[in-house]
């Protein structure tokens, strides 16, 4: 059940990242708040996975950024961005050192 979310959270995200949404105009000075949460759940996500191909999950999880910006570019009304970027992996190193650090607290 894990995997099948983690694989939607994802899906959520290129959807998000792809898309334009005359909102994102409205909502342009809360971006780097935005792609720093949704990272940061995709960072909580892969942690929560299933020793199973685990490796693969996370390298794919270190893709992702890349990729959502550098398909932005080819998108009519997006852009990519070196700051959404630095966000983007801000969210996903804090949201894996949260689950480590609760996993170091149970474990003393």
């Amino acid at each position: 059940m894990i995997n099948f979310l983690f694989f939607i959270y994802i899906g959520i995200i290129f959807f998000i990242s792809i898309i334009y949404i005359d909102l994102v105009n409205k909502i342009y000075y809360y971006d780097s708040y935005i792609h720093f949460t949704m990272y940061y759940m995709l960072g909580v996500f892969v942690l929560f996975q299933e020793k199973k191909n685990y490796l693969l999950k996370l390298i794919l999880t270190l893709i992702i950024p890349v990729l959502t910006e550098y398909i932005q570019n080819f998108i009519d009304l997006r852009r990519s961005d070196a700051i959404d970027l630095y966000y983007n992996y801000l969210g996903l190193f804090f949201g894996i050192l949260t689950i480590l650090l609760i996993r170091y607290v149970r474990k003393t």
